[in-house]
């Protein structure tokens, strides 16, 4: 039996902007001295190829979303004894009757992000969500691996949703 689950979702977009900005700072450190214009150079090339992904830990029986970032998987892991249930669910942002992320300010076409939120929720009630799923089969396949823990009480809202949607 593998001890680990590994979802790698791809490349993330999230920190284009930072790199662009250490990229043109590096540059502009390059009169001062050559070693700052690499270092800046480097680390921003580096932030335009960061991946993220979910790893599952049957060993521990804990779960992270991590950050990889020049071959490096930062990310906090959460022990699943601490919560009783996970749940996958539908998430549309909306503002009035249009659906709207953050670059629709800058379109005239309304659009809409849809996700699917892993949520882990304790005995108490609380919750936290660990991962926005841009696919429903990723989050569907993150459940599938969830099923192994045991004791863990799994629900899928997002399918739920979606089937009676259709019928």
């Amino acid at each position: 039996m593998n001890n680990q689950f590994n979802l790698d979702e791809g490349r993330t977009y999230e920190y284009v902007v930072h790199g662009s900005v250490l990229v043109i700072s590096g540059f502009v450190l390059l009169p001062i001295h050559w070693t700052w214009t690499l270092l800046f150079f480097s680390v921003g090339v580096g932030l335009f190829f960061v991946k993220t992904g979910l790893a599952i830990s049957y060993e521990s029986n804990s779960i992270r979303k991590y950050t990889n970032f020049l071959g490096l998987k930062l990310g906090k892991w959460h022990d699943l004894s601490r919560y009783s249930a996970v749940e996958l669910r539908y998430n549309s942002q909306r503002i009035g009757d249009k659906k709207v992320y953050w670059s629709s300010y800058f379109s005239p076409k309304p659009r809409s992000t849809d996700t699917y939120d892993l949520i882990l929720i304790e005995e108490d009630g609380k919750s936290i969500r660990i991962n926005p799923f841009l696919k429903l089969s990723e989050g569907t396949a993150t459940l599938e691996a969830l099923k192994k823990i045991k004791g863990l009480g799994i629900r899928n809202f997002a399918a739920e949703r979606l089937a009676n949607k259709k019928g």
